[in-house]
C-alpha cells in the first residue's frame, strides 16, 4: 500500500515539474495548477520550496521576464502588464520596482507606433481603442495621436507615423 502512495506522490510530483517545465511560473500559478489538479497542499508547498532553492522558481525573475516579454515582444503598454501580473499574484510592490527598472518608453513608444501604423486605415477612435486595450496610458496616446494629426489633412491618414 505504501508503495502505491509512493507512486501517485512521484506521479503528481511529476505533473508539477511538466507544468513548470513549459514556460516561466509564478508561485501562485503552480499553487492554483495543483489545486486544480487536486494535488496535496502539502505536497505543492513542499515542491514549491524545492523548485525555490534550485532556482527554477522565483517571483522576480519571473516578473523581469514577463515584463521584458510582453513589452518587446508583444508590444503591450504598462497598465496591461501590471495587471497581467496582479492576475498571477506578483505582489504590486515587486511589480512596481520591475517596471521602473526594465520598462522602456523608448520601447513604448516604438510600440505605439508600430500599432498606428499596422492600423493606419482604421479611425482615430479605433486606434485609440485598440492602444488603450494593450495598456497604453490615455494621455500618453492622446498625445502621439494629437502630434499625427497635427499637421495632416483628414484624408492624410496616419501617414506622419514614421516622424516620432
Amino acid at each position: 500500500m505504501k508503495e502505491k502512495s509512493e507512486k501517485k506522490v512521484g506521479h503528481e510530483e511529476a505533473n508539477l515539474l511538466r507544468f513548470l517545465s513549459f514556460r516561466p511560473r509564478s508561485i501562485k500559478e503552480v499553487r492554483d495548477y495543483g489545486k486544480r489538479k487536486k494535488i496535496p497542499e502539502s505536497l505543492v508547498e513542499t515542491f514549491i520550496k524545492k523548485m525555490k532553492k534550485l532556482e527554477y522558481l522565483d517571483d522576480e525573475k519571473f516578473t523581469r521576464l514577463w515584463v521584458r516579454d510582453r513589452q518587446k515582444l508583444l508590444g503591450l503598454g504598462k497598465s496591461r502588464i501590471k495587471r497581467e501580473l496582479l492576475q498571477k499574484g506578483i505582489s504590486p510592490y515587486l511589480i512596481e520596482q520591475v517596471l521602473e527598472a526594465e520598462y522602456s518608453t523608448d520601447d513604448e513608444a516604438a510600440a505605439i507606433r508600430k500599432f498606428i501604423r499596422k492600423k493606419k486605415n482604421s479611425s482615430r477612435q479605433q486606434i485609440l481603442a485598440g492602444l488603450i486595450r494593450r495598456g497604453f496610458a490615455y494621455q500618453t496616446v492622446q498625445k502621439i495621436l494629437s502630434y499625427l494629426s497635427r499637421d495632416l489633412s483628414p484624408q492624410a491618414g496616419f501617414e506622419g507615423v514614421d516622424e516620432i
